[in-house]
């Protein structure tokens, strides 16, 4: 008999981990061995789209997508075996440089343009080793219309549960939820949201449960399903298989742009939280969300210092919105601190004089390896963080076209220090990163912005995250039985 002690959200191979079976007592009738995931899935959303292009009623007053492009760049890293671009349904399987297996140092680069639909990523790994897996992001802009700006986000997982937190689906506001389902099974998704009014969930005005079939993708309005509210948590489960969520945030005053963003789902909730990336300068409002009622305490984080910035009391199952107004003009990230668990993100909103732009920020994870792809076409700040009191050192390393190690670049940090850094400070040509830190001490992000958005006079700003590359790890447990015939 084989118990599964944890569960891994999409179909792969499991192989087990070297020097992971525990034989336990030579007369033992079980033991257990931990066993690593060596197919990888993530899954790149379209570039940036309105919910409503029609060609109705005079021509100054449609709705326009301008002039949008989408540019995607593919990542993977580590002791690989094979990776792959496709089409949420597996076809249309892109041309893409061969691997050299020999050679774990030289990492898998593919670029490609973004359009109107997903991307399936999917790696092939020969170890689940520390510095294996993928890491890839999603990048669109426009110089005129109503996706004037920038918008980016780091490519997902498809998981069984996961919630995202967004910002409020008030009058001009459009949040279109895109759930991809890569695998040949279709399934149900559950969807329950909490707002900023009180802690009960909200009754959608759509339908709570969306089918997301196999190999393709289902798109729910969630300004439609609940309106009015300053910020929203929603929650998806999905009961045959994983789906990876990712929310197209759209903003505009009449016909005024107001900016775009992705959100995607935030991570465990934690006493303490970074977000990373937060663009000096710009007006910032932080949404919290916490299942328990608690305290929480929001501070700048500069390059020089920590300086609080304020305390917000968190009702249970309640979303919490907090204006911090301007940040510092040396600031690089915001520190949320709480009594209790909690998730948080950070709206950045650059204002021009008759345009905007907002990013989304997520809180980092902070993992040992970890790794930044970025798209052709933009242009990146790194936010490096220390969240901890202690003197730490991690390494960047740089990665070309090509997939080649472009340079390599240690930064000593301490306590509680930011610095900002750009691509080409590591390398010239760098087109993806990775971070080794031992610790686990450093948060990161980039912030994001187009040159040619820039020139035209426009506001353009967004966020990609870093993306672990730490193995993923069940157990098995094998009990010998004697009703099993042999």
């Amino acid at each position: 008999m084989v118990a599964l002690l944890g569960l891994f959200g999409v179909a792969t191979v499991f192989v087990p981990v070297r020097g992971a079976i525990d034989h336990g007592d030579g007369g033992s009738s079980s033991h257990t061995v931990a066993v690593g995931q060596t197919t990888l899935q993530t899954v790149c959303p379209a570039r940036m789209q309105l919910a409503d292009t029609g060609s109705y009623g005079d021509a100054e007053y449609r709705s326009s997508e301008g002039d949008i492009t989408g540019k995607t760049r593919f990542a993977a890293f580590g002791s690989l075996y094979d990776s792959s671009v496709t089409d949420i349904s597996g076809d249309n399987k892109q041309k893409t440089a061969s691997i050299d297996m020999s050679d774990s140092a030289k990492a898998f680069i593919h670029q490609s343009g973004a359009d109107k639909k997903s991307s399936l990523h999917t790696t092939r790994l020969l170890e689940t080793d520390k510095g294996s897996g993928a890491a890839s992001a999603v990048a669109s802009w426009a110089t005129k219309g109503d996706l004037q700006g920038v918008s980016s986000t780091r490519c997902v997982t498809p998981q069984l549960t996961q919630s995202l937190l967004l910002p409020g689906t008030q009058t001009g506001w459009t949040q279109q939820l895109v759930l991809s389902n890569p695998s040949d099974k279709s399934t149900t998704v559950a969807i329950e949201a909490q707002g900023t009014r009180n802690g009960d969930s909200i009754p959608l005005a759509t339908d709570s449960k969306v089918t997301v079939a196999a190999n393709g993708e289902t798109v729910v309005n969630l300004s439609a399903a609940a309106p009015s509210q300053q910020g929203l948590y929603v929650t998806l489960n999905s009961t045959t298989t994983a789906v990876a969520a990712v929310v197209r945030a759209v903003h505009a005053e009449g016909l005024v742009s107001r900016g775009s963003d992705f959100a995607t789902p935030v991570g465990t909730p934690s006493e303490s939280l970074m977000l990373p990336a937060v663009a000096s300068g710009s007006d910032v409002t932080v949404e919290m969300f916490s299942e328990k009622a608690g305290n929480a305490t929001l501070s700048w984080v500069t390059k020089s210092r920590t300086v609080k910035a304020k305390t917000v009391r968190l009702e249970a199952n309640r979303v919490a919105v907090l204006s911090l107004g301007k940040a510092p003009s040396d600031a690089v990230a915001v520190s949320v601190t709480a009594d209790v668990k909690m998730n948080a993100t950070a709206m950045c909103v650059e204002n021009g004089s008759d345009q905007s732009d907002f990013s989304l920020v997520q809180a980092a994870d902070v993992q040992e390896v970890s790794a930044i792809a970025l798209p052709e076409g933009i242009e990146a700040l790194i936010d490096v963080v220390n969240t901890t009191d202690t003197k730490t050192t991690v390494t960047l390393t740089a990665y070309s076209q090509q997939g080649d190690q472009a340079g390599v670049k240690e930064i000593t940090l301490n306590g509680r220090q930011a610095v900002v850094l750009a691509p080409k400070d590591v390398a010239r040509n760098a087109v993806a990163l990775t971070m080794s830190d031992t610790g686990k001490a450093v948060a990161w992000g980039a912030v994001v912005r187009n040159d040619a958005v820039s020139k035209a006079k426009a506001k353009g700003i967004a966020y990609i995250g870093s993306t672990s590359l730490m193995p993923t790890q069940a157990s098995v447990r094998v009990n010998r039985s004697l009703n099993v015939v042999q």
